[in-house]
């Protein structure tokens, strides 16, 4: 094989992870934190009321100038797996649409990150709910 690393190989992940180090810098530029973890890139932004709109341009002009990135470097971003969380107590702010590559980002209400599930209030529901249902399994266990 004279290019490329084969399926299943641990190099692969490490080697993606090198390959697509730069993007922390694209971020940090733009005033974005990052977090990769093998082929997932996470953004993230803290604002002020008043300053959504400012935040939300930001957060486009980053994922455009990554996309760019990847092209330059014969990678792809994916526009339909890009999701949005915003954790407000107001909730999402009306008019403000984050639309990377010209392409509009719903705000999704709850989203996985490594298995955990976070919704837009941060309350973590989800485990609670699964953790009832746990018990009832473990109970129905012991009866037979």
């Amino acid at each position: 094989m004279p290019h490329g690393v084969p399926q299943g190989s641990v190099l692969r992940l490490l080697l993606f992870i090198l390959y697509t180090a730069d993007i922390g810098h694209i971020a940090e530029k733009h005033g974005l934190s990052s977090h990769f973890y093998a082929d997932d890139s996470q953004l993230y932004v803290t604002c002020r009321r008043g300053e959504e709109f400012k935040c939300a341009q930001r957060v486009s002009a980053c994922i455009d100038e990554i996309a760019d990135w990847m092209a330059s470097n014969r990678l792809m971003l994916n526009p339909s797996k890009t999701d949005l969380l915003w954790c407000s107590m107001r909730g999402y702010p009306d008019g403000i649409k984050l639309t990377p590559r010209g392409v509009f980002v719903e705000p999704s209400c709850l989203v996985r990150n490594l298995g955990v599930s976070l919704d837009e209030e941060l309350t973590l529901t989800t485990y609670l709910l699964v953790g009832l249902c746990y018990g009832q399994l473990r109970s129905i266990r012991s009866c037979r």
